[in-house]
């Protein structure tokens, strides 16, 4: 049998998914074969993570939550209690992503919803490129919002 684990990685006991050897898995968590937990992530409790979901960054996942799907946590957003975070969904500094389009502008302009807002890619990147935006964001916050908006525009295949 080929060891299909790269250097630097492990199997996690319960699930036989992807753990970075720089991430924290507790024993007593679930990370299914095709999920991947890595960077200094933290799935803790009774937490799963299962599909082909990813936790990442200094993200954590703790409690009896479940991330799963096509779900991305990541930067320093926390899922926490019965929290689910699941299908096309990204979660980045406690802020929800949406890959689905949530609706179309008069001008027929995708609608995407990134926390309780809703707007177009240029909307948020305008509102989250302005350095007077006081929302519950500093600058890192910022720029790790700017970065996935430019990959999200990308996987959608957007200019």
């Amino acid at each position: 049998m080929v060891n299909d684990t790269p250097k630097g990685w492990h199997r996690h006991k319960n699930g036989n998914g992807l753990v970075q050897d720089t991430a924290t898995v507790e024993d007593g968590c679930f990370v299914g074969e095709d999920a991947c937990v890595y960077g200094n992530a933290r799935v803790y409790g009774n937490a799963w993570v299962y599909g082909d979901a990813q936790v990442y960054g200094d993200a954590r996942v703790s409690g009896d939550a479940l991330v799963y799907g096509n779900a991305r946590v990541s930067c320093n957003a926390w899922v926490y209690g019965d929290a689910q975070v699941y299908g096309k969904i990204i979660l980045i500094s406690g802020l929800q992503w949406e890959l689905n389009t949530s609706g179309i502008d008069k001008k027929g302009n995708k609608l995407y919803s990134i926390g309780c807002m809703q707007g177009t890619f240029s909307y948020h990147t305008k509102r989250y490129n302005d350095p007077a935006y006081n929302g519950s964001c500093n600058k890192e916050s910022r720029e790790q919002i700017l970065s996935a908006l430019r990959l999200l525009k990308k996987l959608r295949g957007e200019n």
